[in-house]
């Protein structure tokens, strides 16, 4: 059996500093604390090392592992950066991470979560968004005596999440330092029971349009599915083809020459309505899209990029704090999204008229 006293030997380190990183006393803050534990659990898997988890969990009190807490079927799709962060950043501190995904009884019923929370083999708790939970699971949530993080949820303490509102305003300066006047909005509505996003992001793009002296004024209603398919054809009833209808409908002179999307599937349908009405883009259609882009279309279109890696490297940081005792609420860490310059925005064509277009 290959014990600490081994893993001492073979890495040049103390049995207790090697005790520390395996039994997650000790948290890698640092760049070369970081290397020191990642050697140690590095070698510790080449010797074979199994610590007794059971017992380690009975005299420490703690089981060395996270719960990311999701829905199974409303909850948005969390980014793979943001998962690889929330991985990486476990691993550093010697912890593991374990997925509690909800079912929708779980998340209807008002006793159960508080139940599985209590059995829950777990030191902390992340939860990604929380658009689909019920004030009831909220509460469950907020009275466990589990530390607790939200990911993407805009709270009062213990939240990460990104400045939407300012990510969209970034974007629509660009389009407006380009020379354009006419701008649409390829998003959904204001909801209060969406994403803080679906606000934040229409708010931003008409807080800067008002600073210029436009008005926005409404465009046909584009919802974010579907998509176009793998191949960049649009499906029947697509917001692609409510963009294609919109230019078909419009003149030259009327309709928008650039327009910020809500999302990349948007950002895709959007591009993908305009090449089927003959537009060019950027050369008669400039577009920004929040998130990443589609291989298919071709075109590397500018976006703002939200840092998820970090985002999700921050909230363990946060979670751990926390787990190691500090009681205190933690202040809300606001994270901006950058504005990446693509191949998708250019100056308006030469024409006349100003109007700037959106949802009302």
């Amino acid at each position: 059996m290959v014990t600490l006293s081994d893993i001492a030997a073979r890495t040049g380190y103390s049995v207790e500093t090697v005790s520390r990183v395996l039994n997650r006393k000790s948290i890698a803050r640092r760049n070369d604390s970081r290397k020191r534990a990642l050697r140690i659990q590095r070698v510790a898997v080449e010797l074979g090392y199994r610590p007794n988890r059971a017992a380690q969990a009975m005299c420490t009190g703690r089981f060395n592992t996270v719960a990311l807490l999701m829905s199974c079927g409303h909850s948005p799709h969390i980014d793979s950066q943001a998962l690889f962060g929330v991985e990486e950043a476990l691993v550093e501190c010697g912890m593991h991470l374990l997925f509690e995904r909800l079912s929708e009884d779980i998340l209807a019923n008002q006793t159960a979560l508080p139940s599985i929370l209590q059995q829950a083999a777990t030191d902390g708790i992340l939860v990604h968004e929380i658009t689909c939970f019920s004030d009831d699971i909220i509460s469950a949530l907020d009275a466990t005596d589990l530390p607790v993080v939200w990911l993407r949820s805009r709270r009062e303490a213990n939240c990460v999440y990104f400045d939407e509102e300012a990510a969209a305003a970034d974007a629509t300066r660009c389009l407006l330092r380009a020379g354009h006047r006419r701008i649409a909005y390829a998003g959904p509505e204001p909801n209060p029971h969406e994403h803080h996003s679906v606000s934040d992001r229409w708010a931003g793009f008409r807080r800067v349009l008002r600073e210029a002296g436009l008005s926005p004024s409404p465009l046909p209603a584009i919802r974010p599915s579907p998509e176009p398919n793998a191949q960049g054809e649009a499906t029947s009833g697509s917001p692609a083809d409510v963009v294609a209808a919109y230019v078909s409908h419009h003149s030259p002179e009327e309709r928008a020459t650039a327009v910020l999307a809500y999302c990349a599937s948007l950002g895709a349908n959007v591009y993908v309505g305009a090449l089927r009405a003959g537009l060019q883009v950027p050369a008669e259609l400039s577009l920004i899209q929040f998130g990443g882009n589609y291989s298919y279309l071709g075109i590397e279109l500018t976006h703002m990029a939200r840092p998820e890696w970090e985002m999700g490297r921050l909230a363990v940081g946060m979670l751990v704090e926390r787990i190691e005792g500090n009681a205190r609420p933690l202040s809300p860490r606001v994270m901006r999204p950058k504005l990446v310059q693509g191949c998708s925005v250019a100056p308006p064509p030469k024409r006349g008229g100003d109007a700037t277009l959106g949802p009302k």
